[in-house]
Order: C-alpha cells, then structure tokens, then sequence
C-alpha cells in the first residue's frame, strides 16, 4: 500500500515554487505530458530511468570478464526512495568475456519490446491503496549513464576530434602533436558580452565572436541515423568509412516517444565530478600518471607564443654538465 501511494507523491507533493526539487518539475516530464495526453492523465504511470555500466566483478582474478547490469529506477517515487536499493529493479544482466561495443543492442532489444508493449498497450495492475485495478503505462525517460557507455547506447563515435554528441560536426578540435586532441574552442557558449572572449593570451591568441549551435532536437537526430544499416558480431566493429560518427541506428528510437524527448542521454554526475577532480589535483600536485601538465603542451604554448609562464625550461646541471629538463 505504501508503494502505490509513493507513485503519487510527485503529482500529491507541495511544490516550491519555480524550485527544480524533482524530476516531473524538468521540463522534459512536462513536455511529454504535453504531447501524450495518455501518460498525463494517470499520475501513476511510471518514468523509468535506465542505468548502465560495465564492471568486473571478480577484480584481479579474472580480467578477461566483463558484466554490464540494466538497471531501472523509477522517478515517480520520492528521491529519497528512488534510490535505495530495494527500489531499482535488475532488469537484465549482461555477461561475457568483453565488452558488448556495438552489440549492446541485441542484449537490449527484449527490454526494448517490453517497455513498447507497455507504453502500447498497458498492463492491469491493482493499487493497493485506491483499492481498484486501472492500467499502467511506463516510459523510458532517460538513460543514465558514463562517458564510453554514453556512446555505446546512442551509437556515436564518442572519440577523436568529433567526440562531442551533442556539437557533433560543430565541434572544434586541436590537435597537440604527441599528446591528443584538446577543445579550446569553449567560450563559445559563454554570453556575447562576456569579458572572457576578448583576451587572446589566456586562451588560444583569438578572440571569441562565435555563438554555439543550439543542440539538434530528437528528430533532426533521427534524420541523421534514420536507415543507418548496422552490422553485428565483431565483422562490424571495423568498417570502411571509420571517420564516419555515427556507428548504428540505436535500438531506442523504435520507442514512438523517443523522438520527444529533449534529453534522451544523461551522464552520471558522481564519473564527472571524479575525473575531474582527479585532472584538477592530479596537476596541481603533479601526480605522475595523473597530471595533464606534459611536455607536449608546453611545446605548444611555446610554439604559439602563449604564456610564457608556462614554456619548458631547460636547466644545465653544474656536476655533470648536462642540460636537464625542468
């Protein structure tokens, strides 16, 4: 009884005004309600988020071995509920010696049919608390996800100079010889007046008069990957044309509200704010392995006249007479 009553808590809650304190005060959840009155008018048809990652669980005893949990949490409840572990549901289990890469799909596609078939046609469920039977729609909502995993489950090419799902073919890249592609190109989206985009030796020796591209909505995406014919098994991990983003057609899109959505893919907050604390100290305290203050990039300072603060020094050592590298 307390379970059925906790569906209703987002629609029953006292909200705080313009304050987003649940996910149905997102725009995203207003907006679906919108286009489909179906899902609006029951308050406890559910909103399913779909997490997922690869992990090891034998640790060092077997590191051929990858496991990848489908995880679905439920955001009607209150938040304090929908992430306790008696609340999130195993709802598929993927297990092998690598990685699924691009056949992530076919593990996916029975999780797929069920949540269409229940957006489709519903399934008689009775509530404990109202005492009676009604029908239960649920929808995919979001996938929660990291980085890699991000581009396994949309299909693109989340690496190299183009690695930026949302900018696409409007990501500008630079490539620092032996080191890698970096993104300096980020004030962009800062405000037309800000004071950032006019000082050239801070950041690259340009000025900033550009304004980033508004992100493409669901169905200028599916434009670009409708038809988009994928091949499966390890024949289709290496193909002609590998500059190509986009990689498959996802399984998502056979969801009919997918092309809704605004936010189809979300990332894990708890993976960014761990890299990049880890880049921030590990260069600070210049932890080897851990820090991005390399060689390469003081070259390239350098190379470009830019903080001279941060150019490579060489020191002649007194002893042996012999320049070391500072």
């Amino acid at each position: 009884m307390k379970d059925a009553l906790n569906l209703r808590w987002h629609a029953d809650r006292v909200k705080k005004g313009h304050l987003l304190t649940h996910p149905s005060d997102s725009p995203e959840w207003k907006s679906i309600d919108r286009l489909h009155k179906t899902l609006e008018d029951e308050v406890r048809n559910l909103r399913l988020g779909l997490c997922t990652d690869g992990m090891n669980p034998f640790g060092n005893l077997s590191s051929q071995h990858s496991t990848w949990p489908e995880l679905l949490v439920i955001y009607n409840s209150p938040p304090w509920l929908c992430m306790k572990r008696k609340y999130i549901m195993l709802s598929l289990l993927i297990s092998g010696l690598k990685q699924p890469g691009n056949d992530i799909d076919v593990y996916i596609a029975p999780l797929v049919e069920d949540l269409r078939k229940i957006w489709d046609e519903g399934v008689s469920v009775f509530d404990a608390y109202a005492n009676e039977e009604f029908t239960l729609r649920a929808m995919l909502l979001c996938t929660v996800n990291d980085f890699p995993a991000y581009g396994k489950l949309r299909g693109y090419k989340n690496k190299g100079k183009k690695s930026c799902p949302i900018c696409i073919d409007d990501l500008e890249s630079t490539w620092i010889p032996k080191c890698k592609y970096v993104f300096m190109h980020h004030r962009k989206f800062l405000p037309r007046d800000h004071q950032y985009r006019k000082k050239k030796k801070l950041f690259n020796g340009e000025v900033e008069d550009r304004v980033a591209r508004r992100p493409l909505t669901g169905y200028e995406v599916y434009e670009q990957v409708k038809g988009f014919e994928t091949v499966f098994g390890k024949t289709g991990q290496v193909q002609e044309g590998e500059d190509r983003l986009w990689k498959k057609e996802a399984i998502f899109w056979k969801l009919p509200y997918w092309r809704d959505l605004q936010v189809r893919h979300c990332l894990d907050v708890m993976h960014i704010e761990k890299n990049v604390c880890d880049a921030i100290l590990g260069t600070l305290m210049n932890i080897p392995g851990k820090t991005k203050d390399v060689r390469a990039m003081r070259d390239w300072f350098e190379c470009k006249g830019l903080r001279p603060e941060l150019w490579a020094h060489v020191k002649v050592s007194k002893k042996r007479n012999r320049a070391d590298e500072v």
